[in-house]
């Protein structure tokens, strides 16, 4: 293995995943922004918000990929200078993160009216808000670097473990009660999709995903503290918490091409608790009762009586020559 493949190595790997998943989270604003769903300004200002975060955060992922391996290239010792770029992770992470734990927790609170489970969910996402921000702040201010992360200094580890270990459990317990909670219902959006596709799309929109992203970073924290295993996920968790966000916004589209109506005029009631499928007939289907039809023969030499035969759906009247 050569020096860098337990450093630098995973980092590279979460930037590479991060500009990914951003180029996808791109193409879901640009879908929300051209829908103009009839949302009011407390979900519009979020989305905003998202968007900036996001585009900031991968900007500078990309900016810490050219410090390393261009700006510094065949120069070790660039390990063991703090950077910025790298130690604005947890930042970045702690604002999408509060914005998605708030936003889940309230779909959860419509789905359930359960109030004391709200407020948990706030509690959680406040604190979890406030370690994320000390691990960043508190390395911005004493110059950690990548090697300075990899060493752990007691309480940058601390802080950090303490972080990565709420943020893990509350995902696991947002994921398992949105789970739980929509399995007793059946959303429109998944009425034509397989069964792999509703798994895949329930599994996003509940944050399981973003869990197992949470839980690679902690592990990857406390197992390998010499390496930087961790920043493999870490870097791109902020993108899969704001896809979580977009794909059930987005999923009232997916609505719209089973209804007559328009992306503008979904009830943005829908984000919550989406409506249950039903089963309805068309307005262009008809059933048949019975069918009558009578057959005429005429003839220059007889005369036509007429006689019917009645079926278990139609009636038929004939009229025979005689």
């Amino acid at each position: 293995m050569g020096n860098f493949d337990k450093t630098l190595g995973p980092v590279l790997i979460g930037i590479f995943v991060n500009t990914y998943l951003y180029g996808f989270v791109m193409f879901q604003f640009a879908s929300y922004h051209n829908i103009r769903f009839n949302d009011p300004y407390w979900i519009k200002f979020p989305v905003g918000f998202l968007f900036v975060v996001d585009t900031f955060h991968s900007a500078v992922a990309i900016y810490l990929a050219w410090e390393f391996c261009v700006a510094n290239y065949a120069n070790p010792g660039a390990l063991g200078v703090a950077t910025w770029a790298y130690t604005f992770t947890p930042i970045c992470t702690a604002l999408i993160g509060f914005i998605t734990h708030i936003f889940l927790g309230h779909r959860f609170f419509r789905l359930t009216k359960n109030k004391i489970a709200y407020f948990v969910t706030i509690v959680l996402s406040v604190l979890t808000f406030s370690l994320a921000m000390a691990a960043g702040i508190w390395a911005l201010t004493n110059a950690i670097s990548l090697n300075d992360i990899l060493s752990s200094p007691p309480v940058y580890k601390s802080v950090v473990t303490s972080w990565l270990s709420l943020q893990t459990a509350q995902d696991a317990i947002l994921a398992g009660s949105l789970g739980y909670s929509l399995s007793h219902c059946r959303p429109a959006f998944m009425a034509g999709e397989s069964t792999n596709g509703r798994v895949l799309r329930g599994a996003l929109q509940i944050g399981l995903f973003a869990f197992l992203f949470s839980l690679a970073s902690l592990l990857g924290f406390l197992a390998g503290p010499s390496t930087s295993f961790y920043g493999m996920f870490a870097i791109p968790v902020g993108r899969v918490y704001s896809n979580v966000i977009l794909d059930t916004l987005l999923s009232r589209k997916v609505i719209d091409s089973q209804t007559d109506e328009k992306p503008a005029t979904r009830p943005t009631e829908d984000i919550w608790v989406p409506p249950a499928q039903t089963s309805s007939v068309s307005a262009n289907s008809f059933s048949l009762h019975s069918i009558q039809v009578r057959t005429e023969v005429f003839s220059d030499a007889g005369r036509i009586t007429p006689h019917s035969r009645t079926s278990n759906e139609f009636k038929v009247e004939k009229g025979e020559v005689v």
